[in-house]
């Protein structure tokens, strides 16, 4: 029976969300259990499962398609290619003229989610037939519970030591507190914490269910954690990965459950008595197959039917308006030939939808400026710790395991590490009289600064800012001089190893294919806020929800090396003796660059560093006017100077829960070389990843480049998609109730669910497109790379985002349908 407790237990923790900690945040796919499915089947028995939106109400389609944001040939193609019945129905008894008049018409009905299995499976018949709101009485004591236990820092009394598990923790109080804590007190139920988590679950379930239900253990466990999804999806990952917490705890979703239903026992005991029925019996038989098994039928009704054709016209039409713009400007700008002379500067941006139209200001200013797209990390997979830092924070994507640790360390020993934290203030503020006058005291002055800071924001040392993470006075311990490990990491890289990752940006780039310049920018990015909960999101994606500084920097530094130089060299890439390679990081919420290693620049470069420092001053400002335009309560015509001023204001304004819209809007990926999109306005909507198809005889670079860009940037496309769509359920609703629970997660108020997914204030202007990649190859070198990663695979040919190959020689266009590449008939290849 145990078997089948952990079993059972197992398949629930598929089912429920898997985040991680605030300080951990990470964009994913918010259905990532349904990769299996195809993608219209997953989304359906994902709101068959959870109660949840799978698409947008029809009044705003119909709306779309009367403001032009829905074209009448996105529809006629997404009915013409669509199986499902009502298409089918259209094409047999209308002409295709009329099908957009068919979908407007009301005659199919509303569209609305059905009540998820939380809410009508075997549970919730405690309420229907005997009225008990078991949630409403149990959620509370075991929220409470949960958060003091896992806290990290802010609770006044801390929980045992780590080894102490969460069910000997609860048990421990019990029997030794002088205070009953109920209802796990109850005598009835108390005897049930002597034993195992597995018998205490076994033992109320067959009572709950009746005699032979094991086949119903499952879904009993699974509605009762998705009654709390955000708790449920938490232990499930702390319990994987403990590491996660800087200060660990032992926990597993088996004991959360075995407390729940000892907990529920004991009222049904208190309102019921011991003679109550169980839920399954001959007058109650058990309830059908769960929506993820394989004997679910599903059934799409006809209303969303009519919802699925819509957005398949809404994705299909901004397709359509992206292969235009692509293909108009690839008529009006020519295929460009790479000049013999090297340009006067080349910089490397991550490939993030924000960097787009700073890369775009910067080359504008001068026609020698040639910019690159790489994932953000660069190729430096490491755990990185500053001098300040008392961990080691992860670097690099997160389906990315690293085995490397990149220390800081200062240069200037005359300067000491300031810190925030003082910890006999922390401990004396929990005293009655140290603390009275503390508060008094610190207190009445913090009140001061806070209402200060209200009218006269500024950057202070408790906002959340990239700028920070590194330190002018330091120096990157890079070379590793030992082969031991320690505490699992190789202290720094070898010079083989810093040459791996060097030329792994430069070849897949395409930088080896034309001369280099004499000053190269790598750029990571960060963002600053305050009083942002979700900061981890507003970072760099590719170094694990952290600004991507330190990597910049780290392979910056690598490629300065003249034994990494001389390595790249008998591998066929020669990087001149003239090149100097610069580390910086840029800010995208204030629009502000920081250099690093400035002083080691040689003399005879200084002259061209000021000189990109005062473009790139330009680019920034006429980046933040563009990001002004997106903003209510800014002008977009205002001056890119008061641009700059606005949106630093608007940084560290405590009051703004907008400090930048993010990765809002984004809808495509562009991976080829950057004379496809040069000059071109994408309106901040595209990631852009260079990539030099000549120098991929056989796909292997790309196949490289798919691996990681897939699932971090399907990730992202999906987790805005999914928030958008139901903001309650796979959402967090808005910013303005939410409270930070013992610094692992956010709940509205003071009590309630860790929320999940993205606050409406990051995705109400965000359109629910899936990405759309367009990839620089030939169908038969796209379609080899797909297939050499079986993730990458699932998430194409299940139409998880979207495949186009264009081959900018032709102009001819395929789309990834049926495991294959097939021609766009409806375009015309330029000549």
């Amino acid at each position: 029976m145990t078997t089948t407790i952990k079993d059972s237990l197992s398949r629930v923790a598929r089912w429920v969300p898997h985040q991680g900690p605030l300080k951990d945040f990470i964009h994913h796919n918010t259905l990532h259990a349904f990769q299996e499915f195809p993608f219209v089947e997953g989304c359906l028995r994902a709101s068959r499962l959870y109660g949840a939106w799978t698409f947008l109400p029809l009044s705003t389609y119909r709306d779309l398609f009367r403001n032009g944001e829905v074209s009448e040939l996105a529809v006629r193609e997404s009915v013409e290619e669509s199986d499902l019945p009502l298409a089918r129905e259209l094409r047999e008894r209308q002409p295709s003229d009329s099908w957009s008049r068919g979908l407007l018409s009301d005659q199919w009905g509303d569209y609305a989610p059905a009540p998820g299995v939380a809410e009508t499976g075997l549970r919730s018949r405690w309420r229907s037939r005997h009225r008990l709101k078991l949630n409403h009485r149990i959620h509370p004591k075991l929220f409470r519970l949960l958060g003091q236990f896992f806290d990290q820092g802010i609770a006044m009394w801390e929980a045992p030591h780590p080894e102490c598990r969460l069910y000997d923790f609860v048990r421990d109080l019990v029997v030794k507190s002088w205070m009953p804590l109920r209802p796990w007190s109850s005598s009835p139920v108390r005897g049930l914490l002597e034993g195992t988590p597995e018998h205490a679950i076994e033992t109320v379930l067959l009572r709950f269910l009746g005699p032979n239900s094991e086949p119903y253990f499952e879904r009993y466990l699974l509605e009762m954690c998705l009654a709390h999804p955000g708790w449920s999806g938490m232990v499930s990952e702390l319990e994987h990965h403990p590491e996660h917490l800087l200060d660990p705890r032992r926990v597993s979703l088996t004991e959360v459950c075995a407390l729940e239903l000892i907990a529920e026992y004991a009222y049904i005991l208190m309102d019921l008595g011991a003679d109550f029925e169980p839920l399954i019996g001959p007058e109650n038989p058990p309830p059908g197959p769960l929506p993820y098994q394989p004997d679910y039928q599903l059934e799409i009704t006809k209303p969303e039917q009519v919802a699925c054709l819509w957005q398949h016209a809404f994705e299909r039409s901004y397709r359509l308006g992206l292969i235009d713009l692509l293909r108009e400007h690839r008529i009006n700008r020519p295929l460009f030939a790479l000049p013999d002379y090297a340009p006067k500067f080349q910089a490397f941006f991550c490939i993030d939808d924000r960097e787009g139209s700073l890369r775009r200001h910067l080359e504008a200013q001068d026609p020698g400026i040639e910019t690159f797209g790489f994932a953000g990390f660069f190729g430096v997979d490491c755990v990185y710790q500053g001098v300040d830092d008392a961990f080691p924070s992860k670097q690099c994507p997160d389906p990315v395991h690293p085995k490397h640790r990149i220390r800081e360390f200062r240069v200037d020993s005359r300067r000491d590490a300031k810190s925030l934290h003082h910890p006999e203030i922390h401990d004396d503020s929990h005293s009655l009289v140290r603390g009275f006058v503390i508060s008094q005291t610190l207190g009445l002055w913090s009140a001061v600064k806070l209402a200060l800071s209200i009218f006269h924001p500024s950057l202070n040392p408790l906002a959340t800012s990239s700028l920070q993470k590194v330190d002018d006075t330091s120096t990157l311990e890079l070379h590793r001089t030992s082969e031991s490990e320690e505490e699992g990491f190789f202290s720094g890289y070898s010079y083989e190893e810093m040459a791996d990752r060097v030329e792994r940006v430069l070849l897949s780039s395409g930088l080896t294919a034309g001369p280099m310049a004499r000053l190269i920018l790598f750029a990571g990015h960060g963002a600053s806020s305050i009083n942002n909960p979700y900061f981890s999101a507003y970072d760099c994606g590719a170094c694990g929800g952290r600004g991507g500084g330190p990597n910049a920097r780290a392979v910056a530094m690598m490629a300065n090396r003249p034994e990494v130089r001389e390595l790249l060299r008998l591998r066929g890439i020669d990087i001149p003796v003239s090149t100097w390679f610069l580390g910086s990081l840029h800010d995208t919420t204030r629009d502000e660059m920081r250099y690093f290693d400035v002083e080691a620049i040689p003399p005879s470069h200084r002259e061209l560093f000021f000189e990109l420092q005062g473009l790139m001053e330009i680019a920034v400002g006429l980046n933040a006017k563009e990001r002004c335009g997106r903003f209510a309560n800014i002008s977009p015509k205002i001056d890119p100077r008061d641009a700059i001023l606005a949106v630093r204001r608007r940084s560290v304004s405590i009051f703004e829960p907008r400090p930048e819209l993010n990765h809002a809007t984004n809808a495509a990926c562009i991976v080829g070389r950057r004379w496809m999109t040069r000059g071109l306005s994408l309106n901040r909507r595209c990631f852009l990843n260079s990539y030099e198809p000549s120098l991929d005889p056989d796909g292997t670079i790309l196949a490289s480049l798919l691996s990681a860009l897939v699932p971090v940037g399907g990730g992202i496309n999906l987790e805005y998609y999914f928030s958008r769509l139901d903001p309650e359920v796979y959402g967090a609703g808005s910013k303005l109730p939410h409270n930070i629970q013992g610094l692992i997660g956010v709940i509205n108020g003071t009590e309630g669910d860790l929320l999940t997914g993205l606050p409406t204030q990051m995705t109400e202007v965000h359109d629910p497109l899936r990405l759309l990649l367009i990839v620089e190859q030939t169908p038969e070198l796209a379609l080899k790379a797909i297939q050499a990663s079986a993730e990458v695979e699932q998430w194409v040919s299940h139409h998880w985002v979207q495949f186009l190959c264009w081959d900018y020689y032709n102009g001819t266009w395929h789309e990834f349908r049926q495991e294959g590449f097939h021609p766009l008939a409806i375009l015309e290849a330029v000549s």
